[in-house]
């Protein structure tokens, strides 16, 4: 007695009730709503969890590469130790050194441009640091 005798197809498992061949079929079924909410829900929490892992993972690290940049700059001779704590430095005093620092940067390009030698460039670099130690700006 196939499909072609009673327009039915013959039932698959028999001895096994329709409810259990939903409950352990997955997906591939329609999951009753509470299940859903309980999937979602656990989804949801365990993306949470590990977006929260992931950020303190990332904090550390940037904390870590933040102590070692303030020791080189702390270990390095002329370094402005001013420069050591930046990030607890409001915005607009942060764009204030930035812009003095796109200066710097733009002046070394000039006279890279103009065939200056290094041993100029440094003399002038040694110039500003002067200026800076007598109180000067840059």
């Amino acid at each position: 007695m196939g499909l072609a005798d009673h327009g039915q197809a013959a039932d698959v498992h028999p001895g096994v009730d329709e409810d259990h061949r939903l409950g352990t079929s997955g997906p591939l079924f329609e999951f009753n709503q509470t299940w859903q909410l309980v999937i979602n829900t656990s989804t949801t929490i365990v993306t949470f969890l590990m977006i929260l892992l992931i950020q303190n993972t990332q904090n550390r690290d940037a904390a870590a590469i933040q102590i070692r940049l303030d020791e080189l700059i702390r270990a390095m001779q002329g370094a402005h130790n001013a420069l050591l704590d930046l990030e607890e430095l409001e915005d607009h005093d942060l764009d204030r050194l930035r812009n003095e620092y796109q200066d710097l940067a733009a002046d070394a390009r000039k006279d890279l441009d103009e065939g200056k030698s290094v041993g100029e460039i440094r003399q002038r670099k040694a110039r500003h640091a002067s200026g800076n130690a007598d109180g000067g700006e840059p």
